[in-house]
């Protein structure tokens, strides 16, 4: 047990399988999403009562016609855009700390027999608790990292609504821990969507070197929604490739033989990669590459790399923790001027989109979680969010 003394818990205790694990995180490469962002309403829920009271649960009638008085309308909330941080929506906001409720109502109507449907959020700092239509569908922790939620079996054709408690409170067993040297936003700060996909779908798709000194031998690896048998596809047009191999209980990979040019700041060189299986097809631009150590030297492509960088944090003036793609491409550019070609994200996951700029503009990364400093490495807690 921990030898620390937690804050009082705002939400409520997880039940079994409640918790949304990394391991359903989905690659939305290629993938067309439906965007959910644009206005919500959001109410600030200071002393956690919305799980008590069970705000979710409460229908949308206006307060005329309710029998008994309620702490808790959702159309009464402020109107805020997301992505965004509270923080930055109200200056009486700015150093808010707590649970933030936001509501969305959306239209869906089935496009085709099987299909699936799931809500990808960017991120929430810091915990997050999704519900829909009054239902919860689960939770996640970890403020920098994107999640994955399945809302098939809860959806209805028609205006479905959305609810997101999201509370960014510091707490000794969280990662980070309760200080830090950069500022605590909260709220949804990145883009929400959903996907469309059918009934068996690729989750996660890796295209790499084999790591074997001939750099002449890449590596293609599917791992499915399900375990299932089948066949998989992987295309690299500009190298000729496109070839089958097996699936087996969801999970399959090829090695082939090929002759790339590889990636490096000097020319940053990417090659268009397509999956399929079955109705699905994800796609990635990819640039290959080994980095590796001997001794004290660090190696790119087999030849001595001299690192020229600087740190960066995602916080904007006006934006705070959001980072747009011009902020990204801004920063880039000044990273560019310093002669720079490497960044060090400090110090949590970054948007997905700083690396695939990388890649295109020919930037190294060092990407961190923070894991470090006053975490509670004693608690359970600590390592559960560390871990996903």
């Amino acid at each position: 047990m921990s030898t620390h003394e937690p804050a009082p818990e705002h939400m409520p205790p997880p039940a079994a399988g409640n918790w949304i694990e990394a391991g359903t995180l989905l690659t939305i490469g290629g993938r067309p999403v439906e965007s959910l962002d644009g206005d919500w309403r959001l109410n600030l829920d200071p002393f956690g009562e919305g799980f008590e009271q069970n705000w979710p649960g409460l229908d949308d009638t206006p307060p005329n016609t309710w029998n008994l008085p309620r702490d808790y309308e959702a159309q009464a909330g402020t109107i805020v855009s997301v992505p965004s941080c509270w923080n930055m929506n109200l200056p009486e906001w700015r150093y808010f700390e707590g649970t933030g409720w936001y509501t969305k109502h959306f239209e869906w109507e089935p496009s085709r027999a099987g299909e699936r449907i799931i809500l990808r959020v960017g991120a929430a700092a810091y915990q997050a608790a999704v519900y829909l239509n009054g239902r919860l569908l689960g939770r996640h922790r970890g403020g920098s990292t994107p999640f994955c939620v399945e809302l098939t079996e809860t959806l209805r054709p028609g205006t479905n609504k959305l609810q997101i408690a999201v509370d960014n409170r510091r707490r000794p067993e969280r990662v980070p821990p309760e200080r830090f040297d950069w500022f605590n936003y909260g709220g949804l700060y990145r883009e929400v969507g959903l996907l469309r996909l059918p009934s068996v779908f690729i989750r996660d798709a890796r295209a790499s070197l084999v790591p074997d000194r001939a750099l002449l031998t890449l590596h293609f690896e599917i791992e499915l929604s399900d375990a299932v048998d089948g066949d998989a596809t992987v295309a690299v047009p500009e190298l000729g490739i496109a070839v089958r191999f097996q699936i087996r209980q969801g999970r399959g990979a090829t090695v082939i033989a090929a002759t790339p040019e590889l990636w490096s700041p000097a020319r940053p060189k990417l090659y268009d990669v397509v999956f399929g299986f079955s109705e699905d097809i994800v796609a990635d631009r990819v640039g290959f590459r080994e980095i590796r150590v001997e001794g004290q030297r660090l190696l790119l492509n087999g030849a001595p790399l001299h690192l020229r960088g600087i740190c960066v944090h995602e916080d904007d003036v006006l934006l705070g923790k959001v980072a747009t793609e011009s902020d990204v491409r801004r920063r880039f550019a000044h990273a560019r001027e310093l002669n720079c070609n490497f960044l060090r994200l400090a110090h949590y996951p970054h948007h997905e989109r700083v690396a695939r700029i990388a890649d295109e503009l020919g930037f190294l990364l060092w990407q961190e979680i923070p894991v470090y400093w006053q975490v509670a490495f004693d608690d359970a807690e600590a390592f559960r969010d560390a871990d996903n």
